[in-house]
């Protein structure tokens, strides 16, 4: 990765760029730590139940609309409680040289890429309870058959937005490895996982 400012640039290896990483790493780190307490105390304090029955009385107990209030509050908890780290990570690469992006702008990327993780969770869990309901027995390799279909034409229509995706989720990658390994900007990054996730929520939905 590089770090570049106005007429200068940072190798890779520079310590300027090995703190950015250690970093970043603590940063998903303490994310994904974070996202973990909230299951954990959310199952251990009986507030998934509550918040089922939350679903079910706005849902008028219809099982579809139920589902999508659950995972809207879930989704919302989540974002309530990082929204800190996701603001720190803003400041972060701004403090890095790594962006110009003014405020105004993350906020409105932030509430896009929520929006689109939404719909994302909603339609990938309703059609995994249905496939449930339909087929106990195989559901899992119906649900892993339609995943490969979809990734597979999705690499053919972007074959670099889809290389995103695979370094991200079965490479392991995070933010700034992807950077290293493609060679493009971090916000460059972020928007092919953007468009990923719309292309994605989109074919499912069809």
């Amino acid at each position: 990765m590089t770090f570049s400012s106005p007429g200068t640039a940072t190798p890779a290896d520079a310590p300027e760029t090995r703190r950015y990483n250690r970093i970043r790493r603590r940063l998903e780190i303490v994310d994904f730590l974070t996202g973990l307490l909230l299951m954990v105390v959310l199952l251990l304090t009986g507030w998934t139940g509550i918040l089922r029955d939350w679903s079910y009385v706005g849902a008028r107990q219809n099982y579809v609309l139920a589902l999508f209030l659950y995972v809207l509050m879930l989704l919302l908890l989540s974002k309530i409680l990082g929204i800190g780290l996701d603001f720190y990570g803003f400041r972060l690469e701004h403090r890095f040289n790594l962006s110009n992006q003014k405020f105004k702008s993350w906020v409105w990327d932030e509430i896009k890429g929520w929006l689109v993780g939404l719909v994302i969770a909603i339609i990938i869990v309703e059609l995994v309870y249905y496939t449930i309901r339909q087929s106990p027995q195989y559901w899992w390799l119906i649900a892993w058959g339609a995943f490969i279909f979809l990734f597979v034409a999705f690499a053919q229509i972007a074959p670099r937005q889809a290389k995103v995706v695979e370094l991200r989720y079965f490479g392991g990658l995070n933010e700034e490895e992807i950077v290293e390994v493609l060679k493009i900007s971090p916000r460059t990054v972020r928007r092919d996982w953007e468009f990923a996730r719309v292309w994605l929520a989109r074919e499912l939905h069809a």
